[in-house]
């Protein structure tokens, strides 16, 4: 095994006729940090959840919500990209504990999210103090607003 900048690669010679290959396997891991994991959002609005990871073998991702697998079959507002997971349009009952699991066959991981939807009224009377991200990153255990709603 060769170690490289915290990351774990199996190294493997693959024979391809006359050619050898080298490829390296790796565990899933999150290739963008920059991230919340605590987020608000207005009624009506799109809620994007990333969940960018790298691996070798490319690893699989499954959905949740609350202990429950996410479909597309159930639910025609949700959508599920290579790097995002979004609902469009939010609902209240979109509210809820989230989380991307990831794995291939040299590891696994999970990404949670908390997500709080507010409807217009409650936007009104909520709580500043969740509200504070004006450069676009997060302080840790608060939560942050997606997209801020000129009242």
């Amino acid at each position: 095994m060769t170690k490289s900048s915290n990351k774990t690669w199996k190294r493997i010679i693959v024979n391809s006729g006359s050619r050898q290959k080298n490829k390296y396997k790796s565990a899933p891991q999150v290739a963008d940090i920059d991230f919340r994991q605590n987020l608000v959002s207005l009624e009506g609005d799109r809620l994007k959840l990333p969940c960018k990871v790298i691996g070798s073998p490319r690893p699989f991702k499954i959905w949740y919500k609350d202990q429950r697998q996410l479909s597309a079959k159930y639910d025609n507002r949700y959508r599920f990209g290579r790097n995002t997971f979004t609902i469009d349009p939010v609902e209240k009952n979109d509210s809820g504990i989230y989380n991307c699991h990831v794995e291939n066959g040299f590891g696994e991981l999970w990404i949670n999210f908390t997500v709080k939807v507010l409807t217009e009224e409650e936007v009104e009377d909520y709580d500043g103090v969740e509200y504070d991200d004006p450069d676009g990153k997060c302080q840790e255990g608060k939560y942050c607003v997606q997209k801020l709603v000129a009242l």
